[in-house]
C-alpha cells in the first residue's frame, strides 16, 4: 500500500513539474509573439502533443492563444534598421536557403526543421514566387487532409499556411515600398 501511495505522489509531482514547464513554454511563445500551436508548445517544452491535449486547462489556454494572430510580441519588435543589418550580415555570410536566408552562425547547427517559424529566418521579395508555390502546395495538402479527415496533417499545416500568408503579405508590402522609393 505504501508503495502505491509513494508512486502516486511521485506521479503527481512529475505531472505538476511538466505542467509548470509547459505553461512557461506557452508564456515564452506568447511573449515572443510566436504562433501558438500544440506542436510549438510541445517542441519548446519537450513533451508530446498528446500529453498537452490531455491537460484540459492547458489545452483550453493553447486553443485560446492560437486564435490570436501572431505578430508583435508582448515586448517590442526589432527595429527595421536592426532587421536590415541582420539581413546584410546573413547575406555576407552566404547562408542561403531556397526560400530565404538562415541567420544562424555557420558553425551553429539548427535545432529547427521549419524555417518559416524560426526567428533566424530572413526572406526577401525575390523569393515571393517560391513562397507562393509553397502556399499553393500547402493549401492543396490541407484540402485533401480535410476531405479525408486527417486532423494531424491539418494541425501541422495550418500554421504553415498562416505563416506563408503572413510572409507573402509582408514581402508584397516591402516590394511595393521599395518600388515606390525607387520611383
Amino acid at each position: 500500500m505504501a508503495d502505491a501511495a509513494a508512486l502516486n505522489a511521485a506521479a503527481q509531482r512529475k505531472r505538476a513539474v511538466a505542467l509548470e514547464r509547459a505553461i512557461a513554454a506557452l508564456n515564452e511563445l506568447a511573449e515572443e509573439g510566436a504562433m501558438i500551436t500544440f506542436q510549438h508548445v510541445a517542441r519548446r517544452d519537450g513533451v508530446s502533443r498528446q500529453w498537452l491535449y490531455r491537460q484540459p486547462e492547458l489545452r483550453a489556454r493553447i486553443e485560446r492563444l492560437r486564435e490570436r494572430p501572431s505578430g508583435a510580441p508582448i515586448r517590442e519588435r526589432t527595429s527595421e534598421a536592426s532587421l536590415r543589418q541582420r539581413l546584410r550580415t546573413v547575406l555576407d555570410d552566404n547562408q542561403t536557403l531556397p526560400n530565404g536566408f538562415c541567420g544562424l552562425p555557420l558553425q551553429q547547427s539548427c535545432p529547427h526543421n521549419a524555417c518559416l517559424t524560426c526567428d533566424h529566418f530572413f526572406t526577401t521579395p525575390e523569393h515571393l514566387p517560391i513562397h507562393r508555390e509553397q502556399l499553393d502546395r500547402t493549401r492543396m495538402l490541407l484540402a485533401d487532409a480535410r476531405e479525408h479527415g486527417q486532423q494531424r496533417l491539418i494541425d501541422m499545416n495550418e500554421p504553415v499556411e498562416l505563416n506563408l500568408v503572413r510572409i507573402i503579405d509582408g514581402l508584397h508590402r516591402l516590394d511595393q515600398e521599395e518600388t515606390a522609393d525607387a520611383a
